[in-house]
């Protein structure tokens, strides 16, 4: 086996940007679906949401996590 010298290499850190994010009340008579997903490398993702009527009650909530196996 032949060993590589990576004592060279540098990588940047990103910096952290942060942002506010806030529900806004949809018009009367309207609903807002909110949604967000992730996942953790390539074996293991998920997502989930929620839908909010104009006084910000919760109508219908979901999630889901999908798990994947890779045959070779």
């Amino acid at each position: 086996y032949r060993t590589t010298d990576v004592s060279h290499i540098v990588i940047a850190a990103r910096q952290k940007l942060e942002v506010a994010i806030s529900w806004q009340q949809p018009e009367e008579g309207w609903i807002c679906l909110n949604t967000d997903g992730a996942s953790r490398g390539d074996t293991i993702a998920g997502c989930g949401g929620l839908f909010r009527n104009s006084n910000g009650q919760w109508l219908v909530v979901f999630h889901e996590i999908w798990v994947v196996a890779m045959v070779t």
